[in-house]
């Protein structure tokens, strides 16, 4: 516990820190870019690096086990990902926010701060640990990740490695495990004094590195974040006590005056208090949605997962082909009103008197 209060105290006071500087000497921007700019190459591109090399060069002994890390690491991201699209499919996701939500379960974003919390845990042996376990991540990100995150939002996504391009960090960190590897498994004995220095170049990069997004924070703008907060948190406290009772009266009452249509069947009153599907059979859906929007009212075609083809869903109900071809979903909000529910309902009768159904 005392451990994991020091890593929390070192995170939130070098972010502190450089707010504070940032405010106290009224630095102008574009000098507080360069100086942030100079801080974070210096973690990346010296410190990280360096203490990298000297945590693998100094293991007691060349372990076969550390060659399973990079495999450990794809093998979180993968389960990560799939995890992340089992809980997008929970929530009803569409195709872009999902792209996004996998993308959020595959990156480990451990960097500096996870390699602080490792080394403060586990001594500095962790830099190297945490580095070969990170070996494949860039890989794994623009060769796998990205492409899949387009492609379930719609875009073309390619599952190649063309589109991975080895950056200057990558190339830094291989060539410093490389390195240290090599010093390693000849034998080349590391000073005793090399450890604890690769143990302060880790905590000084993350300290510089959390330093330097403190100069860029701007807490000003966390007073909106929290407006909407609050507006969001009384939104879903209004719901919780009225709005699902409001909507299901909504629905009640339009499944009784659909019931009135000439023709119309119910075909699912749902559990969910805000949607149901009915059916005009012998008319195709898409007329009906078309003729419906012309008069201002808005409803959607098949079932929630159909996408343009005939719903599988509806499909396995067993329903009669001209009862498939005229299914509605009929979707209520907290703004849905009775005026709204008796133009739905005189628009599809005016439907009925003025079109002729397919037999």
């Amino acid at each position: 516990m005392d451990r994991l209060l020091l890593s929390l105290c070192l995170i939130f006071l070098s972010l502190a820190a450089g707010h504070a500087v940032q405010h106290l000497l009224r630095i102008p921007r574009p000098l507080l870019e360069r100086v942030r700019q100079r801080l974070q190459s210096l973690a990346v591109f010296c410190l990280i690096p360096c203490s990298a090399m000297l945590s693998l060069w100094g293991l007691p002994s060349p372990d076969s086990r550390l060659l399973v890390l990079p495999f450990l690491g794809i093998a979180s991201w993968i389960w990560g990902g799939i995890l992340s699209l089992r809980v997008a499919r929970g929530l009803h996701l569409d195709g872009p926010r999902t792209g996004s939500f996998y993308c959020c379960g595959t990156f480990a974003n451990l960097g500096a701060v996870g390699a602080l919390v490792s080394v403060l845990f586990f001594g500095e042996k962790a830099i190297a640990i945490v580095a070969l376990f990170r070996l494949c991540e860039e890989m794994f990100y623009f060769g796998i990740s990205f492409p899949v995150a387009r492609r379930l939002g719609g875009g073309e996504g390619v599952f190649s490695l063309r589109s991975f391009r080895p950056d200057p960090v990558l190339l830094l960190i291989l060539t410093a495990l490389g390195l240290g590897l090599a010093l390693n498994v000849l034998g080349v004995p590391r000073p005793a004094p090399l450890g604890s220095l690769a143990a302060a170049a880790m905590l000084l990069a993350t300290v510089l590195f959390l330093f330097a997004i403190g100069l860029g924070l701007r807490l000003s703008r966390v007073s909106c974040y929290a407006r909407e907060a609050a507006a969001l948190a009384a939104a879903c406290a209004a719901w919780q006590e009225d709005y699902p009772a409001r909507i299901q009266g909504i629905k009640e009452y339009a499944l009784e005056s659909l019931s009135a249509v000439p023709g119309l069947e119910i075909i699912s009153r749902g559990d969910a208090p805000h949607i149901c599907a009915v059916s005009l059979p012998g008319y195709p859906s898409e007329m009906l949605v078309r003729e419906l929007s012309d008069r201002g009212v808005y409803v959607s075609s098949g079932s929630a997962c159909h996408r343009g083809k005939p719903s599988h869903v509806f499909a396995a109900l067993g329903l009669p082909k001209r009862t498939l071809m005229g299914v509605l979903r009929v979707s209520f909000s907290p703004e849905s009103t009775r005026a709204d529910v008796d133009a739905l309902a005189g628009g599809l009768t005016e439907i009925t008197k003025t079109r002729i159904a397919a037999r």
